[in-house]
């Protein structure tokens, strides 16, 4: 098999283990593949989950056996697509941020903070110089080494539910939709004040790379002026507020959540202080008088 999936009908199935199936799905897209829901004669690779590894009688595993259609599990399919999913987590995905009648396409790349701070690395030793490893005691008599345990999904029967056929609903339990990707649908800016920014709790910042116009926005940006608009890395039930800032240089958004801070301070209106009263001051005492 060739080491390109671009312009390959791929089907997923099952159960992913090293992430979550939609993701997989977007980020196949993204590679040039082209994804498909169900295995037809136009199907080249049919990716499953272990789950249905050895589950004869799984629909989508019957059908590309019978099609000859070439099937794998997700650390083949990784290892097959190892070069191209280099470059592409490499390489910052682009948006579309609408000011007025301006259009900026931006790359949005992470910051990390190890890279800028450093970082510090606390390791444990035991009375023998042997070191030490995090666990987490369940029961009171299991020892579960970090790792071994996940969150995991289950209905009122016991069994276990997949991420990918979760719903979002509301208070009333009407079905509620995600709300896209920025990298999906352009994202509109709009004009705020210094107080709105501040009452941001930041979760990430993003430095961004314009191919055209950057000059233009870090001038608006110089000036004062704060830009917000909605962001969401992949598509969530819940989109994050960001803001647009500048260090003369270069563009950064500031991702997180508005609060709703109440600001104690003095009033406006003038009130009159009390009087403080009058102290009245002892005399010395004289240690000569003892």
């Amino acid at each position: 098999m060739s080491n390109t999936i671009k312009g390959k009908h791929i089907c997923f199935t099952g159960k992913m283990e090293k992430g979550d199936r939609d993701d997989m799905k977007a980020q196949a897209r993204d590679l040039g593949a082209i994804v498909q829901s169900d295995v037809n004669s136009k199907t080249d690779i049919l990716v499953h989950g272990a789950d249905v590894a050895h589950n004869s009688k799984h629909t989508k595993m019957r059908k590309a056996q019978e099609l000859g259609i070439t099937i794998m599990d997700e650390d083949i399919y990784y290892s097959n697509i190892q070069q191209e999913l280099k470059k592409y987590l490499n390489m910052p995905r682009t948006a579309s941020l609408l000011l007025n009648d301006q259009t900026f396409t931006v790359g949005f790349t992470k910051l990390d903070r190890k890279k800028i701070y450093g970082w510090t690395k606390t390791e444990v030793f035991d009375d023998q110089d042997r070191p030490c490893s995090l666990a987490t005691i369940a029961d009171e008599q299991y020892v579960l080494p970090s790792g071994s345990i996940a969150m995991a999904s289950f209905n009122d029967r016991g069994e276990y539910i997949s991420k990918s056929s979760l719903i979002g609903v509301d208070k009333e339990g009407n079905k509620v939709e995600k709300v896209p990707s920025i990298f999906d649908i352009p994202a509109t800016l709009k004009p705020v004040d210094l107080d709105e920014y501040l009452s941001l709790n930041v979760k990430s910042v993003y430095q961004l790379s314009l191919s055209e116009g950057k000059e233009d926005l870090i001038d608006m940006l110089d000036r004062g002026e704060i830009f917000h608009f909605m962001f969401n890395y992949r598509s969530d039930y819940e989109a994050d507020d960001a803001y647009l800032i500048s260090n003369e240089d270069d563009v950064f958004a500031v991702v997180g959540r508005k609060t709703n801070l109440e600001y104690i301070g003095l009033d406006n209106k003038e009130e009159e202080l009390p009087e403080e009263p009058e102290i009245v001051e002892e005399d010395d005492f004289d240690f000569g008088m003892l």
